[in-house]
């Protein structure tokens, strides 16, 4: 990276304060890593850092798709990063695989946030703990990407009356918005 553009990130954030409010008492904090809530350069910032995130699935078959030479062994969406596989050993492999990752790019995993999902695994099956960084991680149901709620069993209707709520919502609050700003029977392109 040019020095230049180094010396204007690091001026951008250096000396940085958030104030955090709780009720009638309120915190200073700097923050020492991490990228800004709402910065412009935060998504393209973490976007560089994490560019080659597909090492981590190097040799490993992913999850099967509708193709049947496509194969996805990651889905990365903001900071959320899912990984897919059609054995749990491939997995494994990917989580070892990001725990090296993520120790050799200085970024931290936050294991309590992280879960497994066993799609269609056999009713009474024994289903394999998958590790990472010593912990165990929390078998689910279920899991959200993004917005979407994925069930173990991939009941695909379930999944989509989880997501209709909060766009019924969304669409309830754009109509709200365009009649109290007036914005009815004005000419607009989507592009």
């Amino acid at each position: 990276m040019p020095a230049t553009l180094l010396s204007d990130l690091q001026s951008l954030y250096a000396g940085d304060q958030y104030l955090l409010p709780d009720g009638h008492k309120a915190a200073r904090l700097k923050l020492t890593v991490g990228v800004k809530q709402g910065c412009p350069f935060s998504p393209l910032l973490f976007s560089l850092n994490i560019n080659d995130i597909d090492t981590i699935a190097e040799g490993v078959q992913g999850a099967v798709t509708g193709s049947e030479d496509v194969w996805v062994t990651n889905m990365l969406y903001a900071v959320y990063l899912t990984l897919l596989a059609n054995a749990p050993d491939a997995v494994q492999t990917m989580l070892n695989g990001l725990l090296v990752y993520a120790r050799s790019n200085h970024l931290t995993i936050n294991t309590a946030k992280s879960e497994v999902v066993h799609f269609n695994f056999k009713c009474g099956a024994q289903v394999p703990t998958l590790m990472l960084a010593g912990a165990a991680l929390k078998c689910s149901d279920s899991f959200k990407y993004p917005g979407m709620t994925y069930h173990r069993t991939l009941r695909m209707a379930a999944s989509s009356e989880h997501a209709a709520i909060p766009m019924l919502a969304a669409a309830h609050r754009i109509r709200g918005f365009v009649q109290d700003t007036a914005l009815c029977d004005r000419p607009y392109a989507s592009l």
